[in-house]
């Protein structure tokens, strides 16, 4: 065993890594699953990814540079700088239109910034009661993905199914994804670390910019086409709409976004947009008309009609075209694929200049209106106005003043499910759960896990999902529907179980405990409640709400 005589952080990663390698086992790699499954949905081509083997290694990760961010009566929260260059491996298998192909991961290395927050502090050993854990920042991910003999001949699906790889990787660990470790029997649920409620809403309007460079001075292309990039976190983030041939546009954008710790930074980006059309011609001019009609994925139809929204339909014709081209996916030539590969790689959104913005410095202040100085590549400046909220119990709402609040559903686990379904035990059912709320929104809560050993006919969801309410008087009421959904074919069936009434009525929180029977012998176990933020009145149009959703759905 190493020896960490003199390096705290290493002492205590190497004890917390085993409890983390179990939840990167149990919990994590289901939640890269469905996320890299639900990217699928948007090509067609690949239609389902799953790990089919999983080793986490004995390698530890190493913590340097750590930096306390928060010392309180209960909490300690440390940021540090995390570097694993492991020998963890693992084994996946895509399923594509062509054929189920295999794949091995290995030489997993993954470093950024983590937060490591110490919860309920305690007199029983070792002090705390759990542990949590999130990068802070999108961590720098690889790997070596070995390929069978029937991938060696498909670069476009190795490079696809990396890239969505190391993007669900980096994003499954990043806020507001939480790992958390409970370490003692603590007063709270765990649940509750893992998907806490925001501690502040961010009320943000982008106004106006000035003084942009021009990056389109080219002879006909007029000045440059600029939006904003809005980035907090994976699940907070906004664009403003394109403003054409304009160094000095207004756009009075508004968004409602969520912050969860103190030191979160807000980052802008203000883009030159390039227009998509201009490059057929360009394109055209290096492939015969003639041939157009052989490339993947119906661009060839997309280029004739001119491209318009590109991403939206270009691969939205994806699907319609597959069983065309089937055949042809070794036919075609990569003199053809190549340019137009490269044409489109020179499709780019050219930053005219970025600020992050520190919301620590707001914590306390709240309110700011002021004009920020755009950094490199160029440069100019961007008008906004930041009012960061504070949550107020429903004793210390101003009945007279306009308000939101944030709805937060969490599902523990169903009881009393028959669980000896066929299906599911060969993998070929999943238990789901969504919550149906009368104001038309949905929120997925995922798919249920049982175990095996498990007779009382349990099944685990441990999911929550949040959204925010402009109109916090809203009366908050829906159904939760559990279904058992199975692919058969080309087909997905669902069949419902069963279908309860959820209603929160005056009240800030409601817990179901398994006595709660919702359909016969069914009973749930969870919670639902409710967050309010005073509202400030400024100009302008209405804010735009966020729907945030605090985890991707996992499958077993």
């Amino acid at each position: 065993m190493e020896d960490f005589t003199g390096d705290l952080m290493g002492g205590i990663m190497s004890s917390i890594w085993p409890h983390a390698a179990e939840y990167i086992q149990s919990e994590l790699l289901g939640c890269i699953t469905s996320s890299i499954s639900g990217s699928f949905d948007f090509s067609g081509f690949m239609n389902f990814f799953r790990f089919t083997d999983s080793s986490m290694g004995s390698a530890v990760p190493k913590i340097t540079n750590p930096r306390i961010i928060e010392l309180g009566k209960d909490n300690i929260a440390l940021e540090v700088d995390v570097d694993y260059d492991g020998d963890a491996c693992f084994s996946v298998e895509v399923g594509t239109a062509i054929a189920n192909l295999s794949f091995g991961v290995q030489n997993l290395k993954f470093r950024g910034p983590m937060q490591i927050e110490f919860k309920e502090l305690t007199s029983r050993v070792p002090f705390i009661s759990a542990v949590v854990c999130y990068f802070t920042e999108a961590p720098d991910v690889d790997f070596k993905l070995t390929k069978s003999a029937a991938v060696a001949n498909q670069p476009f699906i190795h490079k696809n199914v990396k890239k969505a790889l190391k993007d669900a990787i980096a994003t499954q660990l990043l806020e507001p994804e939480r790992m958390v470790i409970p370490l003692v029997k603590a007063n709270k649920d765990p649940s509750v670390y893992k998907f806490p409620l925001p501690a502040r809403l961010v009320d943000l309007n982008v106004i106006e910019a000035a003084d942009l460079p021009d990056l389109d001075s080219t002879a006909g292309q007029g000045v440059s086409d600029p939006f904003v990039k809005m980035y907090l976190d994976p699940r907070n983030q906004a664009r403003t709409p394109v403003i054409k041939n304009e160094l000095n546009p207004t756009w009075d954008f508004k968004a409602v976004f969520s912050v969860f710790r103190k030191n979160a930074q807000l980052l802008l980006q203000v883009i030159d947009s390039d227009d998509l059309e201009k490059l057929v011609p360009e394109i055209t001019d290096h492939l015969p008309m003639e041939k157009l009609d052989d490339l993947p994925f119906g661009l060839g139809k997309k280029i004739n009609e001119g491209f318009g929204g590109f991403m939206g339909s270009a691969f939205g014709s994806f699907n319609k075209k597959i069983e065309e081209i089937k055949e042809k996916q070794d036919l075609i030539p990569d003199i053809i694929k190549k340019p137009l590969e490269e044409k489109l790689q020179e499709y780019s959104e050219e930053p005219l200049g970025k600020v992050r913005i520190n919301l620590k410095k707001l914590w306390n202040k709240g309110v700011t209106d002021e004009w920020f100085d755009l950094k490199a590549p160029e440069g100019g400046r961007i008008h906004c106005l930041l009012d960061l909220k504070k949550p107020v119990s429903v004793e210390e709402l101003d009945q007279e003043k306009d308000k939101k609040k944030v709805f937060q559903f969490y599902l523990r686990d169903l009881c009393g499910i028959a669980t000896d379904s066929a299906e599911y035990e060969s993998g070929e059912a999943q238990y789901s759960a969504v919550l149906e709320l009368v104001n038309g929104k949905i929120l997925q809560l995922g798919f249920g896990k049982i175990d095996p050993e498990n007779n009382f006919g349990f099944v685990h969801f441990d999911r929550a999902e949040f959204l925010i309410c402009e109109d916090a008087d809203e009366e908050i009421s829906g159904e939760l529907v559990v279904k058992i959904i199975q692919e058969d074919g080309n087909e997905v069936l669902d069949t419902e179980i069963c279908r309860a009434p959820i209603q929160m009525g005056q009240e800030e929180k409601v817990q179901f405990s398994h006595r709660n029977k919702i359909d016969g012998e069914i009973s749930i176990h969870g919670r639902a409640q409710v967050q309010f933020y005073p509202v400030n009145q400024y100009p302008g149009k209405a804010l735009l709400p966020v729907i945030l959703f605090s985890a991707c759905p996992t499958k077993s």
